[in-house]
């Protein structure tokens, strides 16, 4: 979320009477969806009693009857706020006339840091569903172990999504870091045998920890059989073929693109590279 400088916004006087207006503030409370340390958001925001700092020019002023004038708001976010945990504050500007005691009220609303970049995988969380590569014990494959890995029986995947997305896409790199950002026309995307597609999501809802009551799901599984999805520009033509990898090292990558993001531009995406593993049949 972006905030401007300052907002303009307008008063009117659609009483009869001329009215003295005067002009004040109160805050709601913070609220803030994630924790220190923790990739999910939590399944019931934490509220506390930080409030941001709004300056309102004029303070007060008279209006005559069917007239209205302009006033300057400016907000400074709360001091206690943690711009990596994405905390929203909100609060009241109040128009009060003093001639006839009524109240007039605007609602306002802004987040501290950047929602471009919210972090999308989970990586890191207390139920211990991340998104990765789970062995035949369910644990996850970690940097520097290296394992061989059956496709034949199946390698399981997990994505976690903390924030919903446009698209994500699943992309078999080799085991040096080579990076394909997005849907490009060289780039092994993983076809998986569960559902038999392309591992390309359009548009998933984020996911949340299983007993949180809720009704996102607690990850897009699926297993992996060592097919990918090979695309390639023949003159004018797109040809799509699909084929086993040949045994090797290789990771997984994960890209997924970010909020207000152009799927054209590689800087938009989110990417996680998995730890390398060996791939047999």
């Amino acid at each position: 979320v972006r905030r401007a400088t300052s907002y303009r916004v307008s008063v009117i006087n659609i009483g009869n009477q001329t009215a003295i207006y005067t002009m004040s503030h109160s805050g709601a409370a913070l609220a803030t969806g994630k924790a220190t340390g923790d990739d999910q958001l939590l399944a019931q925001p934490v509220y506390t009693a930080d409030y941001a700092d709004v300056t309102v020019n004029p303070i007060q002023f008279t209006l005559q009857p069917g007239y209205s004038r302009e006033i300057t708001l400016q907000f400074g976010e709360p001091t206690n706020a943690d711009p990596n945990l994405l905390p929203v504050f909100s609060g009241f500007i109040y128009a009060t006339n003093q001639v006839n005691g009524e109240v007039t009220h605007l609602f306002y609303a802004g987040m501290v840091g950047d929602y471009g970049n919210a972090g999308i995988f989970v990586r890191n969380t207390t139920s211990g569903v991340i998104t990765g590569i789970q062995k035949s014990d369910d644990t996850y494959v970690s940097e520097g172990e290296l394992p061989s890995l059956n496709a034949t029986t199946g390698i399981k995947i997990q994505i976690v999504l903390a924030w919903s997305t446009r698209v994500v896409i699943v992309q078999i790199i080799p085991a040096n870091g080579t990076i394909l950002i997005g849907l490009n026309v060289s780039s092994a995307v993983m076809f998986t045998d569960s559902d038999e597609s392309e591992a390309v999501i359009v548009d998933p809802p984020r996911n949340a920890a299983a007993g949180v009551g809720t009704s996102f799901a607690e990850s897009y599984p699926a297993v992996w059989n060592g097919k990918v999805v090979l695309n390639s520009v023949n003159g004018n033509a797109s040809v799509t073929t699909m084929r086993n990898l040949n045994p090797g090292t290789y990771r997984i990558q994960f890209s997924a693109l970010k909020h207000f993001g152009n799927p054209s531009n590689d800087n938009d995406f989110e990417v996680f590279n998995s730890p390398a593993f060996n791939l047999v049949f």
